[in-house]
């Protein structure tokens, strides 16, 4: 297998199995605590952002300390990270709070997935770091 090949097969496994973890984490959040439009944030979205935030930090601090195969680091981080985290939902999502006049949820939504996702990535480069 030529190298480009193997990269993209890297990055297809990893997209398929962070596709599969957003939507098993959407399931399993909805199962659990039901769905309530009146003052409900995506939490599942949210999470997963923020989750792939913070592993896409852990990858890229290991990665100034280890060598880590292009074709790993890929499948973890535009792969993996890339099928888990969604913006577009998270913007479809933002978009029908404010739709339907819900502007402190969407306002609340939007600060706190920049905020936090920003965080969980610095947080993931810094324990790297510590542990070194």
């Amino acid at each position: 297998m030529t190298g480009m090949w193997r990269l993209l097969v890297c990055i297809f496994i990893g997209s398929g199995l962070g596709g599969t973890l957003r939507y098993l984490t959407s399931v399993t959040i909805e199962y659990v605590y039901g769905h309530n439009l009146t003052w409900a944030l995506p939490w599942s979205t949210l999470l997963v952002n923020i989750a792939g935030c913070f592993i896409f930090g852990l990858i890229y601090g290991l990665s100034q300390f280890l060598t880590i195969s292009e074709g790993w680091r890929l499948g973890l981080t535009t792969g993996l990270c890339g099928g888990l985290t969604t913006f577009s939902t998270f913007s479809y999502e933002t978009l029908s709070m404010i739709q339907r006049g819900q502007l402190l949820n969407a306002s609340v939504y939007t600060i706190i997935s920049v905020a936090v996702g920003i965080a969980a990535a610095a947080l993931g480069i810094m324990l790297v770091r510590l542990s070194r």
